[in-house]
């Protein structure tokens, strides 16, 4: 989910929902997040909810895991990423199968019960209530539908080929960020 007005920015000045940026993040990540994505074991022909899909970059991952007969939904708040969204499915193998709709991520623009997976990739730092957020998706799943959360911990992070002492160096320069996005 890309959000309008952006808070934070990355080490070159762009805002962390830039399209730009996100682009260009995601592509240095693909390998990983093919294998994240197969890991998952998503249903053959389910329906998934992309939830702050922002430029639709998971699209096509998560269309090759659902195969044709299966069918994904953008659902972000930025009406421009969804036009880049959609600018980027069109022509491809897997137009067919995904469409893209503004709204929120508590009140997404489906049935309740009739989504097999929601998939959300790299929000919560947008969400004022991430917990509240999600658990609020719950009832737009199938008995047994799944929500797949991909975030990231930085406290948890461990760097295995850098300095211990710079890594925390690291960790300490981060913590101020840290605190004022908590506020």
């Amino acid at each position: 989910m890309a959000i309008e007005n952006p808070v934070y920015v990355n080490e070159c000045g762009l805002p962390l929902n830039a399209i730009e940026w996100l682009v260009t993040h995601h592509r240095s990540k693909l390998v990983e997040r093919e294998e994240m994505i197969q890991g998952l074991h998503l249903k053959r022909g389910g329906r998934i909810v992309d939830a702050g899909c922002g430029p639709g970059l998971w699209t096509p991952l998560l269309a090759n895991a659902v195969g044709p007969r299966g069918h994904i939904m953008g659902v972000d708040l930025s009406a421009e990423a969804l036009v880049t969204a959609q600018q980027r499915s069109q022509g491809e193998w897997y137009e067919h199968q995904v469409s893209y709709k503004q709204g929120s991520m508590e009140l997404l623009p489906v049935s309740y019960g009739s989504i097999h997976t929601i998939f959300s990739a790299n929000v919560s730092q947008y969400l004022p209530e991430p917990v509240e957020t999600f658990a609020a998706m719950g009832r737009y799943l199938v008995p047994g539908g799944r929500l797949a959360i991909k975030d990231i911990d930085f406290g948890t992070i461990h760097f295995s080929s850098v300095d211990f002492a710079l890594q925390e160096r690291v960790f300490q320069a981060r913590a101020p960020w840290e605190k004022q996005r908590s506020l």
